[in-house]
């Protein structure tokens, strides 16, 4: 997971947590005005459980649509670009070993002429 969608997750969840704290306080002090008018506090908590669960929905959507964004941006490699990574690297680990067996065989290459100098020589 990227970096911005790290960051873009804890946004969303520090947002639902605000959310969820406000609704916790506000719950708690409508509640002790709550004998004094009870159809006002069933009226007002409905409302306000409603306006809670549109802002929870709105942030599920936005980080959604976010989230779609950020992995426009972070891009992760397809299929077709790991195969070509792996082709490169295979092609280099196969260049570096004709560079090794051509070295070898220029060394055997010198010791079959000495050798063939001393033999005729």
């Amino acid at each position: 997971m990227g970096k911005l969608s790290s960051l873009q997750q804890q946004v969303q969840d520090s947002i639902n947590n605000a959310i969820s704290t406000s609704e916790r306080t506000y719950f708690s002090l409508t509640e002790k005005s709550a004998s004094f008018c009870s159809k006002w506090y069933q009226q007002h908590n409905s409302s306000i459980a409603k306006a809670c669960n549109s802002l929870r929905e709105f942030n599920i959507k936005s980080g959604e649509k976010l989230a779609a964004v950020i992995a426009k941006i972070e891009k992760e490699p397809t299929t077709e670009d790991k195969v070509k990574e792996t082709i490169d690297q295979a092609a280099e680990a196969t260049k570096t070993l004709v560079e090794k067996a051509a070295e070898q065989a220029a060394k055997l290459n010198e010791k079959a002429k000495k050798v063939k100098e001393d033999v005729l020589a």
